[in-house]
């Protein structure tokens, strides 16, 4: 798994990125073409079926990912990390992401849900954290 994640980023550095920066620390985004990416990339990963902006506001930009399957906490917060990490690679390619994630242009929230459409975990990478903070009240 942490080869197909390893192949993934490495595949979402070569490829062509929505972002255009139009001053100080701010970026405009692509809705569209980073959920397109995102989507291609994750495809079939961990059974997702689809993963979408929900909305922007602000600096906070709300994903959510929905899969077929019925995951485990773990498993879904693996599936989290792996779309905010995606979404920063293809809006803030000059971000620096390894281990842990550096500072961002954005507050990432992501949510996962399950087959029956419920949410399973909740997570933030707020813009000056390195981790992302799950929402132990759903987790």
């Amino acid at each position: 798994m942490k080869i197909y994640i390893l192949i993934t980023l490495v595949l979402s550095l070569l490829t062509i990125t929505s972002c255009v920066l139009t001053g100080e620390n701010d970026v405009v985004i692509n809705e569209l073409e980073l959920n397109q990416e995102v989507n291609l990339t994750l495809g079939g990963f961990q059974g997702l079926t689809n993963v979408r902006i929900n909305s922007v506001s602000g600096n906070n930009i709300y994903i959510d990912a929905y899969t077929s399957e019925d995951l485990s906490k773990e498993s879904a917060k693996e599936l989290g990390d792996s779309v905010i990490r995606q979404y920063i690679m293809n809006a803030e390619p000059e971000s620096k992401l390894g281990k842990e994630f550096g500072p961002t242009s954005y507050t990432y929230i992501v949510r996962v849900f399950d087959n029956g459409n419920d949410i399973i975990v909740k997570g933030e990478k707020r813009r000056f954290n390195d981790v992302i903070d799950w929402d132990c009240s759903i987790c």
